[in-house]
């Protein structure tokens, strides 16, 4: 066994707000919106919409009429509605907006030629950030020419981060409190922490996962994987970092010699250690590892090595995970999307050829 070591450290808006009437074929869908459903993405060859799986009702409510263009979303916070992402004309990629209440459609965010992507919502669904970039939306690795751009919901306007220069970078992840977020900087390499004036807290250079971050259960705290070398062998270690004084401490996960942590969530409830965990240097497989940190010991994991998890994220409540996976040893094998509920080990699949699944809350 090896150990991988854990240190617990102007854009243009349109005033009119043009706007699609979304299908009126959707009664009743403010008694979907909840805490046990989520919404996904399907198909994965285009036609591609958002739909709302209910666990209650056991069925799926198709949410937008796109013309299936859309590139990607998130959820509002507060259960308020869904930013998306549609492919334009232009072949580039506009921001809109689904209310719930009123099943309506806005252009938030007119693009033209570039591409606007990866909508997050802040903690209190009054801001979102986004990525913004000067090429198509079926460019290769667009998102290495991209900036980070914030927008105020109440006030239909893009918020000027005054203190900070342009953010070159992916992946936004704000704080609990809304007052912050991380993101993976381009250049230079790492992951950056801001406030939403743009004052620099905190950076983490050398060579994050750029996809292995995450808030603890406030604000002071946050985790982040790392790459490194040890012993001429590659391994991730796990830090945390206690923002208000940097303050680290190291703790230690037991993994099988070719195992790699890829991912991370953390749980705000129980604090728990949600991580994807790729099975072997030559294989896609990818598992899902649930560590307790106050226990040092991992408590559950998936077992399948011909599957591959992502997109994995908590319950609200924290006892179940809702997952996207693909099992890679068949031809025709879709994505699919399902909830594990890690305590009894049972795992259920709920939608084919679906993917990016979130929680509604």
């Amino acid at each position: 066994m090896k150990k991988v070591i854990l240190f617990i450290i102007g854009l243009t808006f349109l005033a009119s707000c043009l706007s699609q009437a979304l299908t009126t074929e959707v009664p009743g869908i403010l008694d979907l919106i909840n805490d046990q459903n989520f919404v996904y993405l399907q198909s994965t060859q285009r036609p591609t919409e958002l739909f709302l799986f209910s666990q209650s009702k056991r069925n799926s409510t198709q949410l937008t009429t796109s013309a299936g263009k859309i590139f990607d979303y998130d959820i509002l916070q507060g259960r308020k509605g869904v930013l998306y992402s549609v492919i334009n004309d232009l072949n580039g990629a506009d921001i809109w907006y689904l209310d719930f209440k009123t099943l309506v459609t806005n252009l938030l965010v007119d693009c033209g030629v570039d591409t606007c992507s990866s909508p997050r919502s802040s903690p209190t669904g009054e801001i979102f950030s986004y990525l913004r970039g000067s090429f198509s939306s079926d460019q290769p690795n667009f998102e290495k020419n991209t900036v980070i751009r914030l927008f105020n919901l109440s006030q239909l306007e893009e918020i000027s981060l005054e203190k900070a220069v342009t953010l070159s970078g992916s992946t936004v992840l704000w704080s609990p409190d809304g007052d912050k977020f991380a993101y993976y900087s381009f250049k230079p390499a790492g992951i950056r922490i801001i406030d939403t004036h743009g004052n620099e807290m905190l950076t983490m250079s050398g060579t994050p996962v750029t996809s292995g971050f995450g808030w603890g259960r406030d604000s002071d705290y946050f985790y982040f994987l790392m790459d490194e070398i040890s012993d001429d062998l590659p391994i991730t270690i796990l830090e945390q970092v206690y923002i208000p004084e940097k303050r680290f401490q190291r703790l230690s996960i037991e993994l099988a010699e070719d195992e790699v942590i890829n991912g991370l969530k953390v749980s705000a409830q129980n604090g728990l250690f949600l991580l994807n965990v790729r099975t072997s240097s030559v294989l896609p497989g990818q598992k899902m590892v649930i560590y307790d940190s106050k226990k040092q010991t991992i408590i559950a994991e998936t077992d399948d090595p011909n599957v591959s998890y992502g997109n994995i994220s908590w319950s609200a409540d924290g006892h179940s995970v809702l997952f996207q996976r693909y099992a890679f040893n068949q031809t025709s094998a879709r994505p699919e999307v399902g909830i594990w509920n890690y305590s009894d080990n049972k795992l259920e699949i709920y939608a084919t050829d679906a993917f990016m699944p979130k929680w509604l809350y």
